[in-house]
């Protein structure tokens, strides 16, 4: 077993992100037109995952995704571009499905003073099913990692459901296990907790919005507070972390593990795009030796 290492499933957006400090609030009104800064950054839940596991010294770390081409002449299109340079220095190594046409997910996300904020999503390449080989890649590389990553995005949208519930069942039987980040935070409205328990049957560690993880759970607690929430997801899982929309976590494992607090909120209101994301790579820490 190595002494460390990652490997990533999920989608991979390029971000668009633009910040507005003289926007008060969000609203049609405040929005027609607002001066801001704006900029592009690797996006994406499986990117900010391996990214972030990639920043804390986990080495390898190994993304599974998918890109887009230019339709002329299949090369990598603009987003995916920028998508993979800012994974090849940070050093993670990624494997790319190939998409038939698609072009790569694109985010655009506005924020404004008190830190809310729009999005519009085009997922592109992501809803594309992974090819034999893109399956055989991803199980391949579970023999020299510590841990699976998975995006909720991958394991949730049908057109990659199986494919990855098969790979994290092959992490169970290695002893590798896998840690589910519970995205979209919409979710709850689409998946049942029937429907739920069997994708999650071999995850060891669920983290996600308190409010999602308990429209998820079979029987939801009295109260929407983090510590009930909690317990009740250490009945089907080894560890779990929850988190409401003011920042405030709380993590927990089956081995007494318990401990809450403020996710820390980055200066730069940009930043604050994958906060969450990478809260959880440094849970994961607490709960797998020698990441």
């Amino acid at each position: 077993m190595p002494d460390a290492g990652v490997l990533v499933v999920g989608d991979a957006m390029l971000d668009v992100v633009a910040v507005s400090e003289t926007v008060a609030e969000i609203s049609v009104a405040a929005l027609d037109y607002a001066d801001a800064a704006i900029g592009m950054r690797a996006g994406g839940t499986g990117v900010n995952l391996a990214l972030e596991a990639a920043r804390t010294g986990c080495t390898p770390v190994h993304l599974v995704c998918s890109l887009g081409h230019d339709t002329a002449d299949r090369s990598a299109d603009l987003a995916a571009r920028t998508v993979l340079g800012e994974l090849e220095r940070a050093g993670v190594a990624v494997t790319v499905n190939p998409a038939a046409g698609r072009p790569t997910g694109t985010a655009v996300i506005g924020y404004v003073a008190d830190g809310s904020r729009i999005m519009f999503g085009a997922p592109g390449a992501n809803e594309e099913p992974w090819t034999d080989e893109t399956a055989a890649r991803a199980r391949g590389a579970l023999a020299s990692v510590r841990a699976l990553l998975v995006s909720g995005w991958m394991l949730f949208r049908p057109s990659t459901r199986d494919d990855v519930r098969r790979l994290v069942r092959d992490a169970a039987r290695l002893g590798v296990p896998a840690a589910l980040d519970v995205v979209p935070h919409a979710v709850h409205k689409a998946v049942s907790p029937e429907e739920f328990a069997r994708l999650t049957a071999d995850v060891a560690y669920v983290s996600g919005s308190m409010h999602t993880l308990a429209g998820l759970l079979p029987r939801r607690p009295a109260h929407d507070h983090p510590k009930p929430v909690v317990e009740a997801l250490l009945e089907s899982f080894a560890g779990a972390l929850t988190y409401d929309d003011t920042g405030a976590f709380h993590l927990a494992d089956r081995s007494g593990l318990s401990r809450s607090g403020d996710i820390p909120r980055p200066d730069r209101t940009a930043s604050l795009r994958g906060a969450t994301d990478r809260f959880l790579v440094s849970a994961l820490g607490d709960w797998v030796p020698g990441l």
